[in-house]
C-alpha cells in the first residue's frame, strides 16, 4: 500500500465513495456506463457522441488530459467508431489542444497518422466536447471528403 494512500484514499471519480485501488470509477458506477445511440448522418460529415450527460464518465471530464483516463476514453471512442458506418479512417486531425491526448491515442489504436494531408479520403476528429459551427465550416474547407467527428459528450 503507498503511504500516500493514508493521506489521499482512492475514491471513485463519480460518487466519491472509497475504493480498493486507484481506478478512476468504482464497480457500481462502472456498470452505469452506456454508449449512446448512433443517428443516421450524411455521407460527408458523420458525427456522434460516446456518452448521455448523465453517464459517469461525465465525472471524468476535467481529468481527460491524463494519459491514463484519455487512454480510456479514446478506447470508448473507438468502440463507438466501430458501430458508425464509414470509410476507412486514414488519419486523424487534432482538433486543440485539449483533444491532443485523446486525438493520440485514437491514431495509435487505428494505428493510422496524425494530422496528414488534406487530400485522405475520410478523417477522424475526436475530442470531449462536439464542434462549434465555425470549426464544422473550416474542416469541411479544409477536409472536402468524409469527415467523422466523434465527442465523447453532447452539448
Amino acid at each position: 500500500m503507498n503511504p500516500l494512500d493514508f493521506l489521499f484514499p482512492p475514491r471513485c471519480n463519480h460518487c466519491q465513495i472509497l475504493i480498493d485501488r486507484h481506478y478512476p470509477l468504482c464497480k457500481e458506477c462502472q456498470s452505469h456506463i452506456e454508449l449512446a445511440p448512433i443517428d443516421e448522418q450524411s455521407c460527408s460529415y458523420r458525427a456522434t457522441h460516446c456518452f448521455e450527460r448523465d453517464s459517469p464518465i461525465k465525472s471524468l471530464q476535467c481529468k481527460a488530459c491524463h494519459p491514463s483516463i484519455a487512454k480510456l476514453m479514446a478506447s470508448f471512442l473507438i468502440v463507438q467508431l466501430k458501430h458508425l458506418s464509414h470509410d476507412p479512417i486514414e488519419s486523424v486531425y487534432i482538433l486543440n489542444s485539449r483533444s491532443e491526448p485523446l486525438a493520440t491515442y485514437c491514431s495509435r489504436f487505428l494505428k493510422v497518422p496524425l494530422n496528414r494531408k488534406a487530400h485522405e479520403r475520410c478523417i477522424l476528429i475526436p475530442s470531449i466536447h462536439p464542434m462549434s459551427p465555425k470549426e464544422k465550416r473550416r474542416l469541411a474547407q479544409k477536409y472536402p471528403r468524409a469527415i467523422v467527428h466523434l465527442s465523447l459528450f453532447d452539448k
